[in-house]
């Protein structure tokens, strides 16, 4: 695996930093997928080494990858750790965030997790982790109220103005639909 990032590094100038990236990392997911976990997790530090910097966060993740399909919770720490994932925690997308939380609590810090999930709650309100943030905290502290968990997903007094025409003409029709939908009831397909 070494010899392809020497080949990378030597012929840089040659080759799309991007298309490295993604290559080394779908060629470490298909050697992940054949049972070749340390060679996969060996080529996705390589990846990771020659992420793009916009990449950092999803280079970062596929570092846990292996590890959490195979729940392997303490290997999943290791990375956090190896990596310096808790001092980069605030750089990160919700994704990872997420992810770096989980890792933490399935290690037995509590009180380290529920930090940290409510950061990425705090950092990202309505994004898919931070509702499971939200699902874990619940599940952490079984007297949190429904409203609790709620309130941590309403930041804003006033509800957010957008003007249709700023709108893809994509998302319009999504809208159109969501509300033709809505209006005949039928909730399973709004």
């Amino acid at each position: 695996m070494n010899s392809s990032l020497v080949f990378y590094q030597k012929n840089k100038k040659y080759i799309e930093q991007r298309k490295a990236w993604v290559d080394t990392t779908n060629a470490a997911k298909a050697l992940y997928y054949i049972g070749r976990d340390a060679d996969a997790i060996e080529m996705l530090a390589a990846a990771y080494n020659i992420a793009p910097s916009d990449e950092f966060s999803e280079a970062s993740f596929y570092l846990l990858w292996p590890h959490l399909v195979n729940k392997d919770y303490v290997a999943m720490k290791e990375v956090v750790d190896k990596y310096k994932m808790e001092k980069n925690f605030d750089k990160f997308h919700s994704k990872l965030k997420y992810w770096i939380a989980y890792a933490i609590l399935k290690n037995g810090d509590t009180a380290k997790a529920t930090d940290y999930f409510y950061k990425t709650i705090d950092s990202s309100p309505y994004s898919f982790y931070s509702i499971i943030s939200l699902k874990e905290l619940a599940s952490i502290n079984k007297n949190m109220s429904r409203e609790e968990v709620l309130s941590r997903l309403v930041t804003k007094k006033e509800v957010a103005d957008f003007k249709m025409e700023s709108l893809s003409d994509d998302l319009k029709n999504v809208l159109k639909r969501f509300s033709v939908w809505s209006a005949l009831g039928n909730d399973v397909l709004a």
